[in-house]
């Protein structure tokens, strides 16, 4: 056992034994610097965390501003007819979907112009603008991030994937659980599938989920057909 010496008043104490001298009562020299030590390296590893977010935040403000500026190559074509310009090795970073469709010539057969027929123009400027950015915010669940899901599940664009079915699992409405039910089971988002399941299950009225699962049950859809016999199967009407 290693011994050390006390820094106030020059008493050896044992290591590891006592962490307060044993004549003059203090803590010891020893323990007071390992202390700080481990409490710089702590400091030191903060900072660098603070200063890698910081260097994150300043290329997504670069990286963003660029939807701004010159260069764009490529067009995307959107089924309302407006058209949005971005760049491609952008696209390409985020998407397999594009990276196969400008890799194969397709873009100098079309002159730069990529046609997008099933997606409005607000939901391609989101998903276009999340590639810029890196981030979007869900503050509430509607059709606009369930449109956007889809959007995403579509170009596999799988960081945009995950959060919005992460995201929509915490704010799921009477409105939209059953269509979120519907685009979860179709595009593979196990948890928002559960969670809006749950959700009709155990929170929606009963008259006002009835309806809804009954015209999904005798509808056309098949995949709706499904979904409710599901439910039904489940309890649904034993557990309201």
């Amino acid at each position: 056992m290693a011994w050390v010496n006390c820094g106030f008043c020059g008493v050896w104490n044992q290591c590891n034994t006592k962490l307060v001298c044993v004549s003059c009562n203090n803590v010891r020299k020893d323990t007071v610097d390992k202390a700080a030590r481990a409490e710089s390296r702590a400091a030191q590893a903060e900072r660098r965390v603070k200063d890698v977010e910081a260097d994150v935040a300043t290329l997504r403000r670069k990286v963003g501003g660029m939807r701004d500026a010159a260069f764009c190559d490529v067009t995307l074509q959107t089924c309302d007819g407006e058209a949005i310009e971005a760049h491609r090795c952008i696209l390409a970073a985020w998407s397999p979907v594009f990276t196969t469709m400008f890799s194969s010539g397709f873009l100098e057969e079309t002159k730069g112009v990529v046609s997008i027929p099933d997606t409005d123009s607000s939901t391609v400027e989101q998903l276009v603008s999340f590639m810029y950015r890196g981030e979007f915010h869900v503050e509430s669940a509607t059709m606009k991030e369930i449109k956007l899901l889809v959007a995403a599940d579509k170009y596999e664009v799988m960081e945009l994937k995950e959060h919005l079915g992460s995201s929509l699992c915490k704010h799921l409405n009477d409105e939209i659980v059953f269509e979120s039910l519907k685009v979860a089971d179709m595009h593979g988002v196990p948890p928002l599938r559960q969670a809006s399941a749950d959700y009709i299950l155990s929170k929606m009225d009963r008259a006002a989920s009835a309806v809804v699962l009954k015209d999904m049950l005798f509808g056309k859809d098949m995949e709706g057909k499904k979904l409710a016999a599901e439910l039904f199967e489940r309890g649904w009407l034993n557990n309201k």
